[in-house]
């Protein structure tokens, strides 16, 4: 279970760097190979553990750059284990990399009592050329001498530092693992909101975590053990391990098995707070109303801590500020797995009563926060400083959880220096006089992100970060102030193969679904030319509306919703805006009825969207992936392979268009194909002859060129001429086929161009397929044109404008509009927030049986739901008259 915890996102980045990105074998092997295909030399280190110690193999560190090495990692296309990135950059002593194994026991999980006990092992270990291993020839640590060493070369603050990050990242693990868990029992039958299968009195979990440390004193997780070995150690050498186990397990049995009366210390602590329980009846005075869970909760708590031996409280414990940050991410999760878990009718009606029988750690946070007041444990000028007011009380089920909408910042230095003065909730944040010190030069004083936080925390010496959004929040403010007074710093961005700079110190930017990375260059500006001293990377995770990714299945019922337009584009007035029930049919019945209608002889017939949910007002129990783009009186088919193969037989497809266009063509391609394994992101022209068996030829020509100068552009009907005529011999018939548009440029001027240059060419017969207009620069993000409200509105009278336009000339149009405004929010990449297409990279191992040897194929694939309709619409268009 921890296993797939840590690893669940499979190499994607998570939200807290709680470890190095694993993969979970065989299951994850694809996306491992997606993922290191791209990694620079140098960075191609993993470790590959066996999933359980019983296994019958040691771990082993392994480098891809070697042949065997890759042979090796091959296997486990088939084979169960677990693969790590190597942790780099560690901390040693005397030389020799070491890792810490803490104790940690668990006496409940939701809501959470962890303790960390006091005591733990240091083990020193070979260098990752020989994987890591632990050393037997050097005897381990415990924590004094560790102490020790670490007062000696780094100083008491370092001691500190370390020790309180080890805090910090358990409580993270632990917190998040709440709801996986959660899901995990509700998943075999059991019921996280009434507490079934997992809830017991003294029932409690001993971890052995294993970290390890970096030189900037950064703690990550290597491994989780759920069943520790305490087995006595016969070694003279390991005599350390026995004392350790012999005390906490001496420890673990008087606290998890106390029999101490707290009672009437709990009933004082119930008095003092002015709460009441539920079963005796609530008044609207009372600021906490208990129910049976949070009484057991407390009176357990507080025997544990009686009886509490040489273990620390980690959560609760008077160190919740430290606790903030770790709190603020699990919250998240915790209102994301309520959503997930409505899979059902009957839950959904009986949720608020079921949600009393016990309370999550956040719900309970107000409750333990006063607690811990009471005890006078801690200074309540720091607790106080705690911000908690956005959570919701304990006495009202939390069924719901609505993200801020996104702090657009203005882009002038004005706003600028207001927002250091008073950024991140009020935390105030002064811009510090610059440093003409040399010591300073290669480092920021400040990195600034809102909303969301750094992880870890901004330090000037640390330069890699990690940084999560909600899917609500599309754009985020970032601004890079340097500590030296003659460094600038400049934005930049990963487009392509290059490295894009920007001219800002602070930026709005916008982030599509899924991971981008994001750097701010350090620049030396006493030079003629700027020298780059050093780079700060931002690691950008963008959550997908739907997180849990719970698999749909067809026996379950479930509403059949309907998306007009989004609440926060309302470009319709005259239509509902967000989920609404369309009927009470279930979604299988909704289909059955739909699939029975006539087939769509246009692309620009108005449709909406239909998709099926738990509850329509709740977007998160939806199956985005089963949405249907559904006009009211036809429907638009999915054609097969086979199919697309026969119809685009002795066709020349030209596409004319920016990358939305280029989207649609690779689309096809790989949909003729089976697969896709030539790409590129053409800027200028690009034939593709090796489809369809080289009996179907795609050619792609980019417009506008719109980095550069207006003068300088190449004009609509000069790059469609030079399309027509790199793609001849064309016939003047259904064989040819044009397909143009992109995301906001076209107007009736091109519609014209267009049919006066077929006009001149004599290719008045060919299908013309005109791609609407979509959505896009909706966000003021720096350095693009945005759209406002008002504009938005306009682009859905200019696309109907030029609906009738095509109309008139004989061309087919496709409402892209239509499908991409609705659905704004889902857009994969761009600043523009237009792009509903990604292409994956990938490789994968085929087993070539006459061979007896495993064969690597590399290849693509356009993810994308949205661009996968509008894609298919154009199939169909160009094969009616096969079809």
């Amino acid at each position: 279970m921890i296993v797939v915890l840590l690893c669940s996102h499979a190499g994607l980045r998570s939200d807290i760097q709680l470890a190095p990105t694993c993969w979970v074998m065989p299951g994850q092997y694809q996306q491992f190979a997606s993922a290191t295909t791209s990694l620079k030399a140098g960075h191609k280190l993993f470790f590959v553990k066996p999933v359980s110690a019983g296994s019958g193999w040691r771990s082993q560190v392994i480098n891809l750059e070697k042949h065997e090495d890759v042979e090796y990692i091959r296997r486990f296309h088939l084979h169960s284990g677990v693969v790590q990135e190597y942790f780099g950059n560690q901390l040693s002593i005397l030389d020799k990399p070491f890792s810490i194994r803490v104790f940690v026991l668990v006496t409940s999980l939701s809501p959470l009592r962890a303790y960390l006990y006091g005591e733990g092992i240091v083990y020193f270990r070979t260098s990752y050329r020989k994987s890591h291993h632990r050393l037997s020839t050097k005897h381990p640590w415990h924590f004094a001498q560790l102490r020790e060493h670490l007062q000696t070369i780094r100083g008491p603050q370092a001691v500190e530092a370390v020790f309180r990050n080890i805090q910090l990242a358990v409580v993270q693990l632990l917190l998040r693992a709440e709801p996986h868990v959660a899901t995990y029992y509700g998943a075999i039958g059991g019921d996280p909101f009434t507490g079934s299968l997992f809830r017991c009195h003294n029932c409690y979990q001993l971890l052995g975590i294993d970290l390890v440390v970096n030189t900037s004193l950064h703690v990550m997780i290597s491994e989780v053990n759920g069943q520790p070995n305490m087995q006595e150690a016969f070694q003279e050498d390991v005599a350390v391990l026995n004392s350790i186990k012999e005390q906490m397990l001496c420890d673990l049995v008087g606290l998890v098995f106390s029999t101490d009366s707290v009672a009437s210390a709990v009933l004082q602590i119930i008095d003092q707070l002015h709460a009441e329980l539920a079963s005796a009846g609530c008044g609207v005075k009372q600021k906490y109303c208990l129910i049976d869970s949070d009484l057991n909760y407390l009176l357990s708590w507080q025997r544990e801590i009686i009886n509490i031996g040489n273990f620390k409280q980690l959560y609760p414990s008077a160190d919740l500020l430290l606790h903030k940050s770790s709190f603020a991410a699990s919250h998240v999760h915790d209102t994301n797995l309520r959503d997930a878990l409505l899979d059902n009718e009957e839950l959904v009606d009986t949720l608020t009563e079921k949600s009393k029988s016990f309370h999550s750690t956040m719900e309970l946070h107000d409750l333990i926060f006063d607690v811990i007041k009471l005890s006078g444990s801690a200074e309540n000028t720091e607790l106080a400083s705690i911000n908690i007011s956005s959570l919701h009380k304990i006495k009202v089920p939390l069924l719901a959880h609505k993200m801020n909408p996104p702090v657009v910042q203005q882009q002038n230095e004005e706003y600028f220096g207001a927002l250091l003065g008073n950024v991140l909730g009020g935390n105030k944040v002064s811009a510090s006089p610059c440093s003409n010190s040399l010591n300073q030069m290669p480092y920021l004083s400040q990195l600034v992100v809102s909303p969301g936080r750094l992880q870890p925390s901004f330090d000037t010496q640390v330069t890699k970060y990690k940084l999560v959004i909600p899917h609500e929040s599309p754009m985020i403010y970032m601004a890079a102030i340097p500590a030296h007074c003659s460094c600038v710093a400049k934005f930049s961005t990963d487009h392509g193969t290059n490295l894009r700079i920007e001219t800002y110190n602070h930026v709005n930017w916008t982030f599509g679904v899924g991971d981008t990375d994001v750097h701010w260059l350090l620049l030396d500006s006493s030079h003629n030319q700027p020298w780059v001293i050093n780079q700060y990377s931002i690691s950008v995770t963008r959550q997908s509306l739907f997180p849990y990714e719970i698999t749909f299945t067809t026996d379950m019922s479930h509403k059949v919703c309907a998306l007009t337009q989004d609440c926060d584009l309302k470009v319709y007035p005259d239509r509902p805006c967000g989920l609404y029930e369309l009927n009470d049919d279930t979604w299988q019945s909704f289909k059955s009825h739909h699939f029975k209608k006539p087939k769509c002889n246009d692309g620009n017939v108005t449709g909406h969207w239909m998709l099926p949910c738990v509850q329509c007002a709740r977007p998160s129990t939806c199956f985005w992936h089963e949405a249907m783009w559904t006009p009211k009186n036809c429907q638009h088919t999915k054609m097969t392979q086979g199919q697309s193969k026969s119809c685009t037989s002795n066709k020349k497809i030209l596409l004319i268009g920016d990358s939305t266009c280029r989207g649609i063509m690779y689309y096809l391609i790989e949909k003729v194909n089976g697969s896709l394994q030539d790409w590129t992101e053409s800027y200028s022209s690009v034939t593709h002859k090796n489809v369809n068996n080289g009996l179907t030829t795609f050619t792609f020509s980019y417009y506008p060129q719109f980095w550069l100068a207006k003068k300088q552009r190449p004009v609509y009907e000069r790059t469609l001429v030079e399309l027509l005529e790199v793609s001849k011999p064309l016939s003047n018939d259904s064989n040819t086929v044009l397909i143009v548009g992109g995301v906001q440029w076209m107007n009736n001027h091109h519609i014209r161009v267009t049919q006066q240059v077929l006009n001149h060419t004599g290719l008045t017969g060919i299908i013309v397929i005109l791609k609407g207009l979509s959505s896009g620069f909706y966000q003021p993000t720096t350095g693009i044109n945005w759209v406002s409200l008002e504009g938005q509105k306009k682009l859905i009278k200019l696309q109907n404008y030029l609906s009738q336009s095509a109309s008139m000339h004989g061309f087919k149009m496709i409402d892209t509009l239509g499908m991409t405004i609705t659905r704004h929010k889902h857009f994969l990449y761009g600043n523009c927030a237009c792009q509903f297409h990604k292409v994956l990279h990938f490789n994968s191992s085929v087993m070539n049986e006459s061979a007896n040897q495993n064969k690597v194929l590399n290849g693509y694939h356009v993810s994308g739901d949205i661009n996968a309709v509008y894609s298919e619409i154009a199939l169909n268009i160009l094969c009616h008259d096969v079809t």
